[in-house]
């Protein structure tokens, strides 16, 4: 989202500087204090605040963090810009913030308040993300701006693949056990009236693995599950596009807006989900999705066979889930509300000088 963004205002004509401080060592590194990591903080901080002072931008985007760690590194990456008269604009891309807010210490409190106060805007990805900065950022600075993909419909379908051979059924995230993929794989024995029934996982292992490669070797579902690890661009494209149905129950407590459930929409598949973070506000249920219980995979095989047995409803959800995408999470649409933000940047300026 990052990538997509900055691409994005360099399309509608503004000049960006882009301080990357991605941490590309994998999943295993989240959440860990370690030397490298303070002294890669230290280095952005040192990037951030050199740029800020030098370069004078008029807006800093800072995507904000959920944890106590992560955020007190956010606090010094935001110092410089705000001393360097620069205007913040927070791009929370989680759901999670009021809940590290009220769990926090006083320290995490008081600085939490702090960057509130100093913020222009705040940026969240759904209409319910507003409640999430409640008493943090003033409501009328907090405006959403939902998550946008590449159309992956339109990249398949340029390399001819048909829909054919088993009934599909994908989940494709990394391997999180509070994401639910566990239960995607409990839920297969459930679903032994599908005989050319095909579970596909993709995505980077965290945790739960020892786990799921057992299920993996199950006699009973052998050749019924598979792992492809991860996959990317034009193969997840075909991944995508290959599939009957996606299935994403997650209850991970970091959850936003997942990327996934847009990437279903856009290749014009059905949602299994649940009513979880942003979830409700990305997909509509009964339309493109069927909600289940997280941590049920007896529910979700039922939402499975519901699918299976009725090609006419799947369809029609599918279609549905085709048109939600591009009427709202498109690339295009994204670079829209970006312009709009700006244009209201604009405005305010011209008021102050006033």
């Amino acid at each position: 989202m990052t990538k997509l963004t900055v691409e994005s205002l360099r399309a509608i004509g503004c000049q960006v500087i882009h301080v990357d401080t991605a941490d590309r060592r994998g999943l295993e590194n989240l959440g860990r204090l370690e030397l490298r990591n303070v002294l890669l903080g230290l280095r952005y901080a040192g990037q951030i605040w050199w740029t800020a002072f030098r370069k004078r931008p008029d807006i800093t985007v800072l995507p904000i963090s959920q944890a106590t760690l992560p955020f007190l590194r956010d606090c010094l990456w935001a110092a410089g810009p705000l001393a360097a008269g620069s205007s913040v604009v927070l791009h929370l891309h989680g759901s999670y913030f009021g809940t590290f807010y009220r769990k926090g210490s006083r320290l995490v409190k008081a600085l939490v308040r702090w960057l509130g106060r100093r913020t222009w805007r705040a940026l969240v990805l759904a209409p319910a993300g507003v409640s999430t900065l409640e008493g943090i950022v003033p409501t009328e600075q907090i405006r959403v701006l939902p998550n946008a993909v590449a159309d992956v419909h339109e990249v398949a379908t340029r390399h001819g693949m048909p829909l054919d051979g088993p009934f599909r059924v994908l989940y494709l995230s990394n391997l999180v056990r509070s994401k639910g993929y566990l239960d995607v794989l409990r839920a297969a024995k459930f679903l032994v009236e599908i005989k050319d029934l095909e579970v596909l996982l993709a995505g980077a292992w965290f945790d739960g693995r020892e786990e799921a490669e057992a299920l993996l070797r199950s006699p009973v579902l052998r050749g019924r599950l598979r792992y492809l690890g991860v996959v990317t661009g034009q193969a997840k494209a075909e991944l995508l596009v290959q599939s009957h149905v996606l299935v994403f129950p997650t209850y991970y407590p970091f959850e936003g807006q997942p990327l996934v459930l847009l990437e279903a929409m856009a290749a014009g598949l059905p949602i299994i989900s649940t009513c979880h973070a942003f979830v409700p506000d990305t997909v509509v249920a009964g339309e493109n999705a069927l909600f289940i219980p997280p941590r049920d995979p007896g529910a979700l095989a039922e939402a499975v066979l519901s699918l299976y047995r009725d090609a006419e409803r799947r369809r029609s959800m599918g279609l549905a889930s085709r048109a939600l995408y591009l009427d709202r999470y498109t690339p295009a649409r994204f670079r829209d509300h970006l312009a709009r933000l700006l244009a209201e940047a604009i405005v305010t300026e011209r008021r102050g000088r006033q």
